[in-house]
């Protein structure tokens, strides 16, 4: 029920951050199933976790779970979100560790 949901909004959303891309940039295809066009530029999670400076491990892992819930062809949906859950938890451990 809800993964259908989430193609939807997948989409609508991936059309709303498309810029225009010069002629030469459209027939360049991707790295790998993990990079997407942002503004033009061919990006991955590592590249989204650097601008946002994410450091935490933990951190890193849940969000490149999140990113692609269900769509790395390896877990479904619900299980990608299970694990980023897990990684979330973990990530509050190691932050509470680091304050001691």
């Amino acid at each position: 029920m809800g993964e259908g949901r989430m193609s939807s909004v997948d989409e609508k959303y991936h059309q709303s951050i498309e810029a225009p891309i010069p002629e030469d940039m459209r027939t360049v295809k991707p790295r790998s199933k993990y990079h997407v066009k942002i503004n033009g530029k061919w990006s991955d999670v590592y590249d989204v976790l650097l601008a946002f400076g994410v450091t935490n491990p933990a951190d890193q892992h849940a969000i490149k779970k999140m990113l692609m819930p269900g769509k790395r062809g390896h877990k479904d949906g619900i299980k990608d979100r299970e694990e980023a859950i897990v990684s979330l938890k973990r990530a509050i451990e190691l932050e509470q560790q680091n304050d001691q």
